[in-house]
């Protein structure tokens, strides 16, 4: 082997290491995005909105893994010091350093499940895991496929946040009560890319909505993560990365500043599964 062939050799093998090597920059909330509101059940959606709406807070990105999550040992209701959203230690200081005040500075963020199994290659639908427990309750019974993300292409594609129209009427069927009025105020959507990740935050205000049982809504939405999460080549261009996972929370307001008593978060906390929001007047076409 000569040392000209040597060298390309040693250049290749960089090259298709670097390719691995996902870079973290810095996210911006126009990212991930709103692209529609509409009633939960309601056969013909709503004009789009225009223009959508950003999402109101990023995180990152930042390199490292985003654990624990809420739910591993404990009963995923929000409470301080439940999973790295709430304050926990993160399992690496890539991660999550800074977040001894929870996501977004906040605590109270309940872990719904995740989209993931991308197709590296082309459009792809991910499928979607619900997280178990939910609030100390296994909710597969009520909860489904609430979350879908279609990646068209590296680092773009759009996503959906749907809840059951009848979610009130499943909640009370399983817990024998009627569910609490207290509410989820944010949810939030968490891009996950090798070993890289952003947080994008989406509030009740920034979406025109203010927090009530009245209503049930679907959301709908793209995202562009191309310049945020992206693969080094071997010349150092940052070349747009395929998602691995989407993460869903929402914050229960409650959770992040209450501890409740035994036995009750069953009858309380599950009612927080409502990200019900009443609609204020807002320009659609």
């Amino acid at each position: 082997m000569n040392l000209h062939f040597t060298k390309k050799f040693i250049a290749l093998i960089s090259a298709v290491l670097l390719s691995y090597s996902v870079q973290a920059n810095t996210c911006q909330t126009s990212n991930v995005w709103v692209s529609n509101i509409t009633p939960a059940g309601q056969v013909t959606p709503n004009p789009n909105l225009s223009p959508v709406i950003n999402s109101a807070e990023c995180l990152g990105a930042y390199s490292g893994i985003d654990q624990p999550y809420p739910g591993e040992g404990n009963s995923n209701s929000g409470l301080p010091g439940q999973g790295w959203v709430n304050g926990e230690t993160p399992t690496n200081n890539n991660g999550g350093g800074t977040l001894s005040s929870g996501l977004f500075g906040q605590m109270g963020w309940v872990y719904l499940g995740y989209a993931g199994n991308f197709s590296s290659t082309g459009s792809s639908t991910g499928s979607f895991t619900l997280a178990n427990p939910i609030y100390g309750l296994d909710m597969s019974s009520i909860l489904s496929n609430i979350l879908t993300v279609t990646q068209t292409s590296a680092g773009k594609g759009t996503w959906s946040f749907n809840l059951p129209a009848n979610l009130i009427a499943e909640l009370q069927s399983v817990l024998g009560v009627k569910p609490s009025n207290s509410l989820f105020d944010q949810f939030s959507l968490v891009f996950k890319a090798g070993n890289a990740f952003a947080a994008y935050d989406f509030t009740a205000s920034g979406l025109g909505l203010s927090v009530s049982a009245d209503t049930i809504y679907d959301f709908a939405g793209g995202w562009d993560t191309s310049s945020v999460l992206c693969n080094v080549n071997g010349r150092g261009t940052c070349v747009a990365s395929g998602l691995s996972s989407v993460e869903l929370y929402a914050r229960d307001p409650v959770g992040g500043t209450s501890v409740p008593e035994p036995g009750m978060i069953f009858l309380v906390g599950a009612g927080l599964l409502l990200l019900a929001f009443s609609r204020r007047p807002r320009r659609i076409g």
